[in-house]
């Protein structure tokens, strides 16, 4: 699930985000089913997660902030 529609459903609910969409589609759960990551479908999603470690890392905080700083020394190097 992607972080902007986590956000987006958190502002209409005011809860927390949630890593349960309110509908998986017949593709995400296939691959549910098949223990394959909803995201890309390619890897093993993690025990505790319905995502791989690569799809997982996507969408984290620290992963947000570091594509902020990777476009602000874009920025700032021009």
């Amino acid at each position: 699930m992607k972080y902007a529609k986590l956000l987006q459903l958190a502002g209409k609910k005011e809860q927390a985000p949630s890593l349960a969409p309110l509908k998986w589609s017949r593709v995400e759960k296939e691959r549910m089913d098949q223990g394959l990551c909803v995201g890309c479908g390619l890897q093993p999603a993690g025990q505790t997660s319905y995502l791989c470690p690569v799809c997982e890392s996507r969408d984290t905080m620290a992963g947000i902030q570091a594509e902020i700083n990777a476009v602000k020394q874009q920025i700032f190097k021009k």
